[in-house]
């Protein structure tokens, strides 16, 4: 067997593979872009109101954003933009993405949107007292271009308070150029190994 030329082969399946990165967790908090202050803010004002994120394995760890200022403001619309998927080079898709919001929510990128969730097209019409999965709303990929954000339109159609908090993954799309560096590689791997077992 010619180890030079397994190692050889398999060196390059590696570095095709590495090219695929893990999936990117994103959720709401601090850390996000909100129109409506200066920072997103966190309130537990409707506590036992609002489904507590942390019951939830799909919600873990992400934080309600409640602007307090778009309380019992019938009509109010804010933005919050995710941070984490601005990607200034790579094209993004978004593998899952649950939520809770109250009361209608819109999910945008570049002005295009690409979700709309009105508070009655939820079972009970209360979404901000469930899990709610995205893509049971769409039948679409969810891809944000590169240099785009993932932004979220929340409008507070009611009397009351407000808030959404959201998690989900995403990962690069990647070029066909990207697929075929992968092929190759394992296309050498299998090369190598005939070639050994020939031997």
């Amino acid at each position: 067997m010619n180890v030079k030329h397994y190692l050889s082969a398999f060196a390059l399946f590696l570095s095709s593979a590495a090219v695929f990165a893990a999936p990117i967790t994103f959720m709401s908090g601090t850390d996000d872009g909100c129109n409506y202050t200066a920072a997103c803010l966190l309130d537990d004002t409707a506590t036992g109101t609002y489904i507590n994120p942390d019951d939830h394995a799909e919600l873990l760890g992400a934080s309600w954003i409640q602007p307090t200022g778009t309380w019992n403001q019938a009509g109010v619309e804010y933005r919050i933009w995710e941070l984490d998927l601005d990607r200034l080079s790579q094209d993004m898709r978004v593998e899952s993405l649950f939520v809770a919001f109250d009361d209608d929510l819109q999910i945008r990128s570049r002005g295009e949107l690409l979700v709309e969730i009105a508070r009655f097209d939820v079972p009970n019409g209360n979404p901000w007292k469930q899990l709610i999965n995205v893509f049971d709303y769409t039948t679409e990929e969810l891809i944000i271009d590169a240099g785009a954000r993932l932004n979220f339109w929340v409008t507070n159609s009611g009397n009351g308070p407000t808030g959404l908090v959201y998690k989900g993954t995403a990962n690069e799309v990647f070029e066909p150029s990207t697929w075929a560096l992968l092929g190759l590689g394992l296309v050498g791997l299998g090369f190598a190994r005939r070639s050994s077992v020939a031997l």
